[in-house]
């Protein structure tokens, strides 16, 4: 039977090497009828041009016993992200980044061994006054409203049911129960929208570079976690 592992932001080569033979050491012994989720900040590639850098993490995670699929965070380069070749898998469309890579799109609901997962991908970046747009930031890292649109228009094919929610940012009550001050971004009020009225049993998320399972908020009726480094299996 497919397993499915979840971890939290790699940032290009930066921290992709979790998932090495000698850190992930179960992945040894995976099949890529298994799969390996990044909630976000993949970044690879983010530069404007292919380098040999990004071609050797990419190949060296092409590589791996898995399959890994890619939500999309705030840092990555939507230029050449949503230039990629479309296919359809686990029922929905997913976007070719390189071979046994793929990209799961926004606001769609994915069949993945057995598991109806719903996806939203994006965030604010809180650098991006830092950055040069086109360069290092683009606009397109927080979700339209049609974006958000074709989301609520997906879930009711659903009956606003799925078994898991993998996304880059949380819904803002989750945010503010970790945090005493948070930034402002559209992208978790839309997904409050979206949480308020969902029934899901897990939802899964990055972006915050924190370590946080089991967060329950009575208002919601699924259970959240927050993964940076650690790798689990649902």
């Amino acid at each position: 039977m497919s397993k499915i592992f979840v971890t939290g932001d790699t940032h290009g080569e930066i921290d992709i090497k979790k998932l090495s033979s000698e850190n992930f050491q179960i992945g040894n012994y995976l099949t890529k009828n298994d799969y390996v989720v990044i909630l976000g900040d993949f970044a690879l590639p983010f530069s404007n041009e292919e380098n040999k850098e990004e071609r050797y993490w990419l190949d060296w995670l092409s590589n791996k016993k898995w399959t890994t699929l890619v939500v999309d965070g705030n840092h990555e380069n939507f230029d050449r992200l949503n230039s990629n070749t479309t296919t359809k898998m686990f029922g929905n469309d997913v976007g070719v980044i390189a071979k046994d890579i793929f990209h799961l799109k926004r606001g769609k609901v994915y069949n993945i061994a057995g598991e109806k997962i719903f996806v939203m991908g994006g965030a604010s970046s809180i650098d991006k006054s830092r950055r040069i747009q086109g360069v290092s930031w683009w606009p397109e890292e927080v979700p339209s409203y049609k974006e958000f649109n074709d989301a609520f228009s997906e879930l009711y094919r659903f009956n606003w049911n799925v078994d898991y929610v993998f996304s880059h940012t949380s819904p803002l009550s989750v945010l503010k129960s970790m945090f005493t001050e948070i930034y402002n971004d559209p992208t978790s009020q839309g997904l409050e929208n979206i949480a308020e009225n969902l029934f899901f049993k897990e939802w899964f998320f990055g972006h915050f570079h924190e370590e946080k399972r089991y967060i329950q908020l009575d208002k919601f009726r699924g259970t959240f976690h927050c993964l940076y480094e650690s790798i689990v299996q649902i």
